[in-house]
């Protein structure tokens, strides 16, 4: 009975061991599952960051590929034009030349002439080509080489166009490879803004969230900041728009009123704001709201870039064709953060901070 209720319980001991490295092996397989999707997934934003870097140096490559092919094709044309002005001079300087020689061969002739009467004749016959010769207006100098034309080769290249473009080129490739993880902050979320799990996207709800009392939190207007802020450098960010969605933008102090009518972006003087609402675009700082070009249709894709120190904050559309939409030119005296703002309860009205790849 002792060696069978021995065996009884090895056999339960048994069972559980293997119950519990079933259960371990289970989970074992997960993780590995979990990890490999994990890495199937790194790898594809790297061979999507390789790919958009890849296209952006292309790009760059087959700009500066057409301005040499262009400065190549202007640089012809503007020695053509030198060697044709050049040539001119030349013929002008052989002309006299053949002009002074004939006129030498003729009074030589007449000189040798010892008829006094055949003389006169001789002469009154040269008498106009001489005094031509003589008196009239010879070149005195070499003919002038032309200096290079560089302000209609500019001009001609448009410089300001490729520096431009370059530049652009450039801050893409720079945003790709560097790009600014922001965040919104929960804490000054406005009751009718909803986060997502990663805090890169808000919605509106009509349902108000209790998310509790902070000093921090926007009571009156839907608005919310991010929780990086900057004291100086440049920065890129890039926002994603529902569409048909109302919405703000822009940057504020972290001392903007949280509350009441002046607690709206660009309705204070510690905040820069660009909106679209009933299909209107406008910019706004301190209450002075400013008209801008009419658009047909709402930006869906806007990048901003702050420069602290040069005090600027430009938009740009850059969903398809790239557009300028506003800069505001401002002196920031303390650190500035990323202020969001949305107008409709539209089941598309939502904002996305993109990550830049």
């Amino acid at each position: 009975m002792v060696l069978r209720h021995h065996g009884y319980q090895a056999a339960v001991h048994t069972a559980n061991c293997i119950k519990m490295v079933s259960g371990r092996l289970q989970m074992t397989e997960t993780l590995l599952q979990k990890a490999a999707e994990e890495q199937g997934i790194s790898e594809a934003i790297g061979d999507k960051v390789v790919n958009k870097a890849v296209t952006l140096l292309d790009n760059m490559a087959t700009l500066v590929d057409s301005y040499r092919e262009r400065l190549s094709v202007l640089l012809e044309e503007e020695r053509g034009q030198r060697r044709k002005s050049w040539q001119h001079g030349l013929n002008a300087l052989e002309d006299q030349q053949q002009q002074l020689l004939d006129a030498q061969q003729s009074a030589t002739e007449a000189l040798k002439e010892t008829d006094n009467c055949l003389f006169i004749h001789k002469f009154m016959r040269i008498e106009h080509q001489l005094r031509e010769v003589v008196t009239g207006t010879m070149p005195t100098m070499m003919p002038s080489q032309t200096p290079l034309n560089t302000k209609r080769l500019c001009d001609s290249l448009k410089i300001q166009e490729f520096r431009s473009e370059v530049s652009h080129l450039l801050a893409s490739l720079h945003v790709l490879l560097n790009p600014l993880q922001l965040t919104f902050n929960l804490s000054t979320a406005h009751p009718s803004l909803t986060l997502s799990s990663d805090l890169r996207t808000i919605k509106y709800s009509s349902s108000k969230h209790s998310y509790g009392e902070n000093l921090e939190r926007f009571t009156s207007a839907p608005q919310i900041l991010c929780t990086q802020g900057f004291s100086g450098g440049e920065h890129v960010w890039v926002v994603e728009l529902g569409p048909n969605s109302m919405w703000s933008l822009g940057l504020c102090y972290k001392s903007i009123p949280r509350r009441g009518d002046h607690s709206r972006l660009g309705h204070n003087t510690v905040s820069w704001r660009l909106q679209w609402k009933n299909r209107k675009l406008t910019a706004c700082h301190a209450s002075s709201n400013v008209a801008l070009a009419e658009m047909t249709i709402q930006p869906m894709r806007i990048e901003v870039a702050l420069d602290y120190e040069d005090g600027t904050l430009v938009f740009h559309s850059t969903k398809g064709h790239r557009q300028h939409l506003h800069t505001f030119r401002a002196t920031f005296r303390e650190p500035v953060y990323p202020a969001f703002s949305i107008h409709s309860n539209t089941p598309e009205s939502w904002i996305t901070l993109q990550s830049g790849l």
